[in-house]
C-alpha cells in the first residue's frame, strides 16, 4: 500500500511539472491537467473508504452513512476532476492555429 501511494505522489508531482514547463504544447497541459486531476482523486479513495468504514461504526448506521462518509472527504478531488474535465474538453474545442497539430 505504501509503495502505491509513493508512486502516485511521483506520479502527479511529474505531471504537474511536465504542466509547468513552457516547450509542451497546450494540449499536452490539457491531457496532463486531466491526469493530475484522476490521480489525486484516485490517492485520495483509501482515506475515505477508511472515513466511510469509520462512519458506519455505530450499530444504527448503515448504507446512507457509508456513502456520506466517502462523499465527505471525496468532494474537493471530485470537484477537482470534474473542473479538469470541462477544461480539457474547452481546450479540445479551442479552435488550432496553423502552425499546431494534434
Amino acid at each position: 500500500m505504501t509503495a502505491i501511494v509513493i508512486l502516485g505522489f511521483l506520479a502527479v508531482f511529474g505531471l504537474i511539472f511536465l504542466l509547468i514547463s513552457k516547450k509542451v504544447p497546450n494540449w499536452v497541459k490539457g491531457t496532463v491537467l486531466l491526469l493530475v486531476g484522476i490521480g489525486v482523486n484516485i490517492l485520495v479513495i483509501p482515506v475515505s473508504l477508511f472515513i466511510g468504514v469509520m462512519a458506519t461504526d455505530a450499530p444504527g448506521s448503515g448504507v446512507r452513512e457509508f456513502i456520506i462518509g466517502i462523499l465527505f472527504i471525496q468532494a474537493i478531488p471530485l470537484l477537482f476532476l470534474i473542473g479538469c474535465i470541462v477544461f480539457f474538453i474547452a481546450m479540445l474545442r479551442k479552435p488550432k492555429e496553423k502552425g499546431e497539430s494534434l
